[in-house]
């Protein structure tokens, strides 16, 4: 049956990609977005697309993307565990089956398992990526159909996405964790900081 389960996005939410993601678009584009704004996945094509005067495909826009940036260990290089994720990370792995979904494509998975060997080594119990072109039947497998697809004691999930939140709180307690304060005005359960979670959960 296996021990209880605890979901966890990556971006923004386990590590801090925020920068390495925005140095990507500045070095590929020449276009400098604001880092102390929040970001939904989507917005990075329409707003860069809105200041290319040659614009491209959303498809080759996320194929580059997937393919320079997702999958270079050495742009993840400089990404950062969020404040206090690491100590909480390994106690909660001691307690629960942790599982990663992020809405990154699968070619992102060298760098991310990089980031877990460096960081959280033998925390993290299985990783699952919303798209992937190596999957014939359906390309697209969501975070919420993936979660709802385990069996067992699911416990929580945590997300920066208010969107993701919003699909999967309705089944399984969800926090929406903010530790910027994006999103104060949220009608989700807000996590301002790993040590809250851990007080919560732990």
């Amino acid at each position: 049956m296996g021990r209880p389960k605890i979901f966890l996005d990556f971006d923004d939410t386990l590590f801090d990609t925020k920068r390495a993601t925005l140095s990507y678009f500045k070095d590929k584009y020449g276009i400098e977005l604001d880092p102390h704004r929040w970001y939904c996945g989507n917005q990075f094509y329409e707003i860069i697309n809105q200041q290319l005067e040659k614009k491209i495909s959303a498809d080759v826009f996320w194929k580059d993307f997937a393919d320079e940036f997702l999958a270079s260990v050495e742009r993840h290089k400089q990404v950062e565990a969020m404040p206090q994720m690491v100590p909480v990370v390994k106690e909660l792995a001691e307690k629960y089956d942790l599982y990663v979904v992020t809405a990154r494509q699968e070619e992102g998975k060298k760098s991310m398992f990089y980031l877990f060997e460096r960081d959280i080594k033998g925390c993290i119990n299985f990783a699952h990526f919303a798209w992937a072109r190596s999957r014939k039947e359906k390309e697209y497998f969501s975070k919420k159909d993936f979660i709802q697809s385990r069996w067992g004691e699911n416990v929580c999930y945590m997300d920066d996405n208010p969107n993701e939140i919003k699909e999967i709180d309705p089944f399984l307690p969800s926090f929406l964790f903010d530790p910027k304060g994006f999103h104060k005005e949220t009608p989700f359960k807000r996590i301002e900081s790993w040590e809250e979670f851990a007080n919560k959960i732990l």
